[in-house]
């Protein structure tokens, strides 16, 4: 009766036992690993979340560099465009100046032709105007000389 007894009791041991060395290690395992788990998720769901703020940080860089393009391309064809109605200007100012210095020119040339006709007319010997123009060449003369003699005398 006793052994069966004995035999009972281990069986009644067996469902109530204490779990083994064995037991223990692999559930403490287990709870590591699943703590590492944990931390390696909250470790990965950071990165996530800081790689989608890098992304969209880039995202924001990327719109607003393609604005800033967007404002220098407009600013360049703006100049293209004042560049060109510059030229455009400045070739209507050449050629309004080539008809300006053209009829200067045939001005001129009338005038030229006009004193030539009144020269050959006043042409006839005039004593008192050739007396004049005596008097104003040797006084001119005279005003060199004193000029160069201050010069050179370093009066002036």
């Amino acid at each position: 009766g006793e052994i069966f007894d004995s035999s009972v009791g281990k069986n009644n041991a067996s469902s109530q036992r204490s779990p083994s060395s064995l037991e223990i290690s692999l559930q403490n395992q287990l709870r590591h690993l699943r703590s590492e788990r944990k931390s390696a998720v909250k470790r990965l769901d950071a990165q996530l979340q800081e790689a989608i703020s890098v992304e969209n940080g880039l995202i924001k860089t990327q719109v607003t560099q393609k604005d800033e393009l967007n404002d220098i391309r407009l600013k360049i064809s703006d100049l293209k465009i004042n560049r060109n109605l510059a030229k455009s200007k400045a070739q209507d100012e050449i050629i309004d100046l080539q008809t300006q210095m053209s009829n200067l020119t045939r001005s001129i040339d009338e005038k030229v032709g006009h004193l030539q006709a009144s020269e050959i007319e006043e042409s006839r010997p005039n004593k008192a105007l050739r007396e004049e123009e005596k008097k104003l060449k040797s006084e001119l003369l005279r005003i060199l000389r004193e000029s160069e003699a201050c010069i050179s005398g370093g009066i002036l």
